[in-house]
């Protein structure tokens, strides 16, 4: 099908002549590709929805984020003091101090398992001697003892059951780049919106231009007419009382062309706070001289091709199909919860027993292999088993998480046939009002033959003057009818493109290609 428009740059962006004295605001020419660029630079709803993909970039770092490492690490003192043993220890009060500390760094692996490394100890601080300690270690002469323990150990936590499996545990990474496809899809329908929104007010204020050149012509009309009939009265040729009739009309008329230049001005502003919201100067400071006029053409494609069209392009459809994928998601996730809880542990520790007097030499003892260093290791294994009774929660979740599913199916059948629909009308209605062109077209040429002919029986005295406004009135009425037409033609193109999805082909057709986050290049 071809493009819906075509520019065509005038000679001159000619203002309305009666304006001219009325509106001193420069002109700012303005082409239809001009106001579609601009409208993609500066629309504020498209950057509103142009952050959407960076919000949704970030929830997928976020989503993965789950499988990084987390380091950690702790310190605690606690300090005793106990009444002491005189006659053993010669000391009347045992005075202690423990310092733990610890550092760690765990991952969640994609299977569902969590592994630990811990690397810490203790550091003792005592006048208490320990009897069954090897050595023991006199640091001063007030008889205090300083003992580092050391240890490392691996911890590993497996289920077998619930939250195992890659595709679960990966299925929140699955959902949040989902979710950033359709955060595109939803971008893209949001230019194609506001596209359309701008070809209509661009072809709307067109309409209301030409209406108000068509109303001013014929305010032009009877201004004729009324000088026809004061010259004709002077001559005796017609009674007075038909001025009266005829200044009448020029007041309607007048009226007509103040509407039609208020519907002017309405149809530019809606024009301007598409393309510049901040209320720039280049626009909002001057007068649009529309450069692009409309073309007539039929679509080139049947309705079913059109409509095979729509549901492959349409973003709708596209975001709706994810929207079916992350149920999916939701129902594995659901799943999985319905079975029991069983986790298989496991882990092995390495420890200096004996303690040494710094910290170095029991690091060393831990990882000596020498028994009579202090060295000593310890492993653990077991398994955890869990299943709460009835399960009705994961149940319920399930079955929601199914008729979720069965929903957005429903939701996208819906829309796929309300699509075809929209695509089948807007190529009828293409067509009707290129039928409508043509036809007003002929009655515009025969109304202005019939209207020149009536004129000139008025001048020669053989026609009245009601006569002469009836035919007038339908020039002018059957100009609006071909003025509405042709617009609505040209509006229907648009329709017949948004219906499709094709709006975006076509700005890359014409070398106008949209960002992600907004704007154009």
């Amino acid at each position: 099908m071809r493009w819906f428009f075509l520019p065509v740059l005038l000679a001159a962006a000619a203002p309305l002549a009666a304006l001219a004295q009325e509106d001193t605001r420069p002109v700012t020419e303005l082409s239809l590709d001009q106001a579609m660029v601009w409208a993609l630079e500066n629309n504020l709803d498209i950057r509103i929805q142009g952050h959407l993909p960076d919000i949704r970039s970030a929830e997928v770092e976020e989503a993965r984020s789950g499988f990084d490492p987390v380091f950690g690490t702790d310190f605690n003192v606690t300090s005793t003091v106990n009444p002491g043993n005189p006659a053993l220890t010669g000391r009347k009060v045992d005075e202690n101090e423990t310092y733990t500390y610890g550092s760690q760094v765990r991952r969640l692996t994609p299977t569902g398992g969590t592994w630990t490394v811990r690397m810490g100890g203790t550091h003792t601080v005592t006048n208490t001697p320990e009897l069954f300690r090897t050595p023991t270690i006199r640091d001063d002469p007030k008889n205090i003892d300083r003992v580092w323990r050391n240890d490392a150990s691996l911890t590993l936590t497996q289920p077998m059951l619930r939250n195992l499996g890659f595709d679960f545990n990966r299925s929140n990474i699955h959902i949040a780049q989902n979710s950033l496809d359709q955060a595109y899809y939803t971008f893209q329908q949001q230019v194609q919106d506001t596209v359309q929104q701008v070809v209509t007010a661009y072809w709307n204020l067109a309409l209301a231009e030409e209406t108000l050149r068509v109303q001013l012509g014929s305010l032009d009309r009877v201004r004729r007419i009324l000088d026809l009939t004061k010259l004709l009265v002077q001559e005796g040729k017609l009674a007075r009382h038909e001025i009266y009739e005829v200044e009448s009309n020029l007041g309607r008329q007048l009226d007509q062309v103040h509407q039609s230049q208020k519907a002017y001005l309405d149809a530019e502003d809606a024009l301007k706070r598409l393309v510049a919201p901040q209320k720039t100067d280049l626009l909002w400071g001057a007068r649009l001289g529309l450069v692009t006029r409309p073309t007539i053409a039929r679509p080139v494609n049947p309705a079913d091709q059109s409509a095979r069209t729509a549901l492959e392009m349409r973003p709708e459809l596209r975001s709706m199909d994810i929207d079916i994928k992350n149920a999916d998601e939701a129902i594995l996730q659901a799943r999985n919860q319905l079975l029991p809880r069983l986790d298989a542990t496991g882990g092995i520790t390495l420890r200096d027993f004996g303690g040494s007097g710094n910290w170095k030499n029991s690091t060393d003892t831990v990882f000596s292999t020498n028994d009579s260093s202090g060295f000593g290791w310890e492993w653990t294994a077991g398994v955890q088993f869990e299943i709460p009774i009835g399960n009705r929660p994961a149940r319920s979740v399930y079955t929601r998480r199914v008729i979720e599913r069965r929903q957005a199916e429903d939701r996208l059948t819906d829309l796929q046939t309300q699509i075809v629909n929209q695509v089948r009308e807007a190529v009828r209605d293409t067509n009707t009002t290129y039928e409508r062109v043509d036809v007003t077209s002929r009655g515009v040429e025969a109304a202005q033959k019939r209207f020149e002919s009536e004129e000139l029986l008025f001048r020669e005295g053989k026609s009245d003057n009601f006569r002469l406004q009836q035919f007038r009135e339908t020039l002018l009425n059957t100009q609006i009818l071909e003025i509405n037409a042709r617009f609505a033609h040209a509006i229907s193109h648009i329709d017949l493109a948004r219906s499709e999805g094709t709006i975006l082909r076509r700005l890359r057709d014409k070398n106008i290609i949209v960002s992600g986050k907004g704007g154009s290049k």
